[in-house]
């Protein structure tokens, strides 16, 4: 099975360490958490909170928010796992949803015994180039529905290209 301590190098490596004092509106964030996102499992953080965020903090958050949340350790093979990882990350249970249309489960957005199945069955490498496809896709199509948000295609698609 896959681990989370494979796949989390990845993600903080994407997403950096660096504070973002207002990120795209969502306030601040650090390691890619903003505090709308952190605020949905934590009520009671604020701003300095996300300041104050270790690459530890990070990790845990992200270990419950997304990968223990979405069951992602049930992929068995790891690139995939990372992969489904870093752009649920990014994006969301979109990805999870995009995963399961891929390996011809009906989405819900949770990798449950039936998507695992399906996942492990599936050829991992072709998965996740589908899943790439899919995630290109859905970048040029926000980029056409807002404008202003193409100053941001060449590195979303660099991040998509590498996992």
């Amino acid at each position: 099975m896959s681990t989370f301590e494979a796949a989390i190098p990845v993600v903080l490596a994407n997403e950096g360490d660096a504070y973002v004092p207002d990120d795209a509106g969502r306030g601040p964030s650090r390691y890619g958490i903003t505090l709308e996102t952190a605020q949905a499992f934590h009520p009671d953080w604020t701003a300095l909170d996300i300041f104050n965020l270790t690459a530890f903090g990070a990790e845990e958050f992200y270990r419950t928010a997304v990968w223990e949340r979405w069951h992602v350790g049930l992929i068995a093979d790891q690139a995939l796992a990372t992969g489904v990882f870093d752009r649920a990350v990014n994006l969301g249970p979109k990805v999870i949803a995009w995963l399961q249309q891929i390996v011809g489960v009906v989405p819900d957005m949770l990798i449950g015994p039936v998507t695992a199945a399906a996942v492990n069955a599936a050829d991992p490498v072709a998965t996740l180039a589908a899943l790439r496809s899919r995630t290109a896709a859905y970048y040029q199509q926000d980029v056409t529905a807002h404008p202003e948000k193409a100053v941001e295609l060449a590195g979303w698609l660099a991040r998509n290209a590498k996992g």
